[in-house]
């Protein structure tokens, strides 16, 4: 835009111009246009901000062309980050007071702390469109080694920034959707449970859900969706349950890069989102992991991050340990427990799934 878009060249050229990501253009409109900011965590993964002092990078903007004015002050994920002044939409006089906004959080990042997930070497991973899994590094940077991305955690208010790792799988939820609509295996998402419950296992079939390429951690453009292992035997059972099971096999590869970086163990993995409450997938990632997975009754816990970082600014909750202690009398999760699996079994499913990912990598032959 800065090199295509006359307005906007003109804008920076006259020192008007205001860059940000959608919480600033948000608090931009909610204050009546008259605050700039952004939180750490939604700043950190615009890749312009210095993770170490968590502000801009004046190296990376200069090298970018990208004034330092035209960016938000970067703040703490609880802050009064402005109060909603404007009446657009009638949204004041709904509201009835000027009503401060007092935490901001980007999502995968509310996610982690809506699953108090407050130390270090604690995991989530949300099951959506999508798969987001964030793992809690402690106070300091860690950059991978293991093509994961090094963000911003959370910070709260004076206290210290807590910093994660992040890993990112495209075809999750949108693959399971893809062989309700396209293909017609079924009609309504809970069928699909019952479906797959008529087998005990794929009977040899593969899937990589790379209809988009591969995410984190292969990075794997020319990767496009590929069943292997079909025979004349192999129904539609086999093919949900390759495809929940590589959904599981790729949060699995990416846990285990976690480890090869931070060097924490995964004592239990705390998920959310849509596909968690599929029972089948939520076993099959427990049995690939060999942890308990802890799947929440409230559904909303990226809301709930971003609630927390505003109760927390404002008195409603005095501390971390504060909140763990109310979470624990009031809510409530299921807990699923790992089978064993022999330790062949296991060395046998690892090397299909390396196999096919090699095999998915076709798009330009």
């Amino acid at each position: 835009m800065l090199d295509h878009v006359p307005a906007v060249k003109e804008a920076r050229d006259h020192d008007r111009l205001m860059l940000g990501t959608i919480d600033s253009w948000l608090m931009y409109k909610f204050s009546a246009r008259t605050v700039h900011v952004t939180d750490e965590t939604n700043a950190s993964r615009t890749f312009l901000m210095d993770l170490h002092r968590r502000q801009w990078s004046e190296n990376l903007c200069q090298k970018l062309n990208i004034p330092l004015s035209s960016l938000p002050a970067i703040h703490p994920n609880s802050h009064h980050f402005c109060s909603i002044n404007t009446n657009e939409h009638h949204i004041l006089d709904k509201l009835g007071h000027h009503t401060p906004i007092l935490g901001s959080i980007g999502d995968q990042q509310a996610a982690l702390f809506g699953n108090m997930c407050f130390s270090k070497g604690e995991v989530k991973c949300t099951y959506g469109t999508g798969c987001f899994i964030l793992v809690n590094v402690g106070e300091h940077v860690v950059f991978s080694t293991h093509n994961l991305i090094a963000t911003v955690g959370y910070r709260l208010r004076d206290g210290p920034t807590m910093y994660a790792l992040e890993g990112s799988i495209g075809g999750a939820g949108a693959c399971i959707e893809w062989m309700q609509r396209n293909l017609s295996f079924y009609h309504h998402p809970h069928e699909m449970e019952t479906i797959s419950r008529t087998v005990p296992n794929s009977d040899g079939v593969v899937f990589v859900p790379a209809f988009g390429g591969l995410l984190a951690p292969y990075w794997d453009p020319h990767a496009r969706g590929t069943i292997l292992g079909m025979t004349y035997k192999t129904t539609k059972a086999h093919i949900l349950r390759a495809a929940l099971y590589s959904i599981a096999k790729q949060v699995s590869d990416i846990l285990s890069c976690m480890h090869g970086d931070a060097h924490v163990p995964l004592v239990y993995l705390k998920v959310d989102g849509g596909l968690s409450h599929n029972r089948v997938l939520m076993e099959m990632q427990s049995d690939e992991l060999g942890v308990k997975v802890h799947v929440p009754h409230m559904a909303e816990t990226t809301a709930l991050g971003a609630a927390l970082c505003a109760g927390l600014y404002c008195g409603v909750w005095k501390s971390l340990e504060d909140i763990k202690a109310i979470a624990e009398k009031q809510l409530k999760f299921d807990v699923i427990k790992p089978t064993e699996i022999s330790p062949a079994v296991r060395q046998k499913r690892n090397e299909e799934w390396k196999r096919a990912v090699e095999k998915a990598n076709w798009a330009k032959l």
